[in-house]
């Protein structure tokens, strides 16, 4: 077995278990975890093959290790190898190769939409696996088949996905029509189901509550002066976690006060004003907290210089509203910037912008209601 690939398998299997329990992962789970990536690393190590993870290989360790846990936690990490480019393929039901015109069009999609082409992958590769199950061919597409493909694999799912997942498919055929794989537009009859309940308007914070979080601030450690440049950029910018993992210091301008963002939701790219307390919570954190490295991304583990991600920038906000005997999520934060807009007499044209939304309407669901407008005119309140 190449030594240089045992060196970097061992390494990365004690960072990735670090990297999960910086993420919060329970002690029982990790550790199971830690006992099955201990005896994988032995495995390979005992075998002269370099092409480890793939499903033979893993039910060969399945077998000799006699547990059934082991996908579990084997899969993850070959995906945790390949997003930091030290494997060429993933283990996984969404990481596999796909075959002509599927990888092409996938990769087209990846292109238009870098930030996020996951509901594309998800539909191509279910759907190539319905019609490889079937023995189906392009040609051999019916609308028929193409409403069983839906109806078997997302029924369980909302209407609001169901919907999104049959835009990703509407646009697949589209292109095999465009380029004369199939002879019938078949998009065209693939039509989204409408929505006539309406969900109650999101979650915001109240002013008590607002002003409960920030008195219940702390500023004596690094961690501290990380969560609250986090919660400022939420509350003051309404930034979706995802943003603000991605943020690099190249994106801060701190003397013109502005921030860039190159990477949102609805890849249309914008330059937003920060406020005086936003600007000083990044400041400070920067300045005193953040780890001294090579490392473009803002926020950062404290221990190294790896990126957070937007799951651990949820659970850091997390842990400051329940500080702050809130049971309010991270997203909270974006909602209540939201309906500030909303108090503040602003158009819905201009909060979709704001928010950085792609339909006008993911921002309808913030204008259910006008507290403050309501109580003035009920009550003869002013707020």
């Amino acid at each position: 077995m190449n030594n240089a690939f045992m060196k970097m398998l061992s390494e990365q299997s004690v960072s990735y278990l670090e990297y999960l329990e910086e993420e919060g992962m329970s002690p029982s789970t990790l550790k199971d975890k830690r006992r099955v990536l201990k005896r994988f690393v032995f495995f390979v190590e005992e075998r002269d093959e370099r092409d480890v993870f793939t499903e033979t290989f893993l039910e060969q360790f399945q077998a000799a290790y006699g547990r059934t846990n082991v996908k579990k936690a084997v899969r993850p990490f070959s995906r945790h190898l390949y997003r930091k480019g030290l494997i060429d393929t993933a283990m996984g039901h969404y990481h596999r190769k796909l075959p002509e015109p599927f990888s092409s069009y996938l990769s087209y999609v990846v292109d238009l939409y870098p930030n996020n082409p996951w509901p594309h992958r998800i539909v191509l590769t279910a759907f190539w696996e319905y019609l490889s199950k079937r023995g189906l061919t392009l040609e051999e597409i019916t609308i028929d088949r193409l409403d069983r493909f839906m109806a078997g694999a997302y029924d369980h799912l909302t209407v609001e996905t169901r919907n999104k997942y049959r835009s990703c498919l509407r646009g697949f055929l589209k292109h095999l029509f465009m380029t004369g794989l199939i002879r019938k537009n078949l998009a065209f009859f693939l039509r989204n189901k409408r929505v006539f309940e309406r969900n109650l308007p999101p979650r915001h914070l109240t002013r008590e509550e607002i002003r409960l979080l920030f008195d219940r601030m702390r500023f004596d450690t690094e961690r501290d002066l990380r969560a609250n440049a986090m919660i400022y950029l939420g509350f003051t910018l309404g930034l979706r976690p995802k943003e603000v993992s991605l943020m690099t210091i190249d994106d801060i301008g701190f003397c013109a006060g502005e921030l860039s963002l190159p990477y949102r939701k609805n890849n249309q790219p914008a330059v937003v004003s920060l406020s005086e307390e936003a600007l000083k919570a990044l400041t400070a954190y920067v300045l005193y907290a953040r780890p001294k490295g090579a490392e473009r991304a803002v926020f950062l583990h404290l221990k190294d210089d790896r990126p957070l991600s937007a799951n651990r920038v949820s659970k850091e906000i997390g842990a400051c509203m329940r500080r702050a005997g809130l049971s309010k999520s991270a997203y909270c934060l974006r909602h209540t910037f939201a309906h500030q807009l909303l108090e503040q007499g602003r158009s819905v044209f201009d909060i979709k912008e704001m928010m950085g939304h792609q339909a006008l309407k993911s921002t309808q669901r913030y204008l259910r209601i006008h507290t403050t407008l309501m109580r003035r005119v009920l009550f003869d309140e002013t707020v």
